[in-house]
């Protein structure tokens, strides 16, 4: 089996089995997610996501964590949590989306949505299953996780 590892624990993401299994649309969700993880300039958290359609398995939307298209530098503005100045995995596939496929999708991230984006997710009214490979949590305000299955969407934590 091989694995992607971009630099840490959290990216041991099924690409492919024996040459005869063909991996399963988690997998390849997943997988996805991971390989624009590793477009991010971040030095602390490499983030990735991506949004495939329920019914057809279709890609609809990717994402990963960084600057605006057109900043002057990619660089961290911080290292200080929540101070990066950097546009979130989940909110570039969000921004990026065409819906066309239908109202049920599933969006795969290789780390837990904060509650900004949970709320971002939420407030798109397309996705009905989340995929996380990394739990995340900030000190002292919800998990963004929690907000999702509160609001009766499915998240499933990534078992690879």
């Amino acid at each position: 089996m091989r694995v992607l590892n971009l630099n840490g624990p959290v990216y041991g993401v099924c690409l492919a089995g024996d040459k005869d299994e063909r991996p399963t649309f988690d997998q390849m969700g997943m997988a996805t997610a991971c390989l624009w993880a590793a477009r991010s300039a971040d030095s602390k958290y490499k983030v990735g996501c991506a949004i495939l359609s329920d019914y057809s398995h279709s890609l609809v939307s990717i994402g990963y964590n960084g600057r605006y298209p057109g900043c002057p530098t990619e660089e961290r503005a911080s290292l200080e949590v929540g101070a990066s100045q950097f546009v979130h995995a989940e909110q570039n596939a969000l921004l990026r989306a065409r819906w066309e496929h239908g109202e049920s999708h599933s969006l795969f991230t290789t780390h837990e949505p904060c509650p900004e984006c949970a709320l971002l997710i939420l407030a798109a009214r397309h996705v009905r299953r989340i995929v996380l490979a990394n739990p995340y949590a900030m000190p002292g305000r919800p998990r963004g996780s929690d907000l999702l299955r509160e609001a009766g969407l499915e998240v499933i934590e990534w078992q690879s």
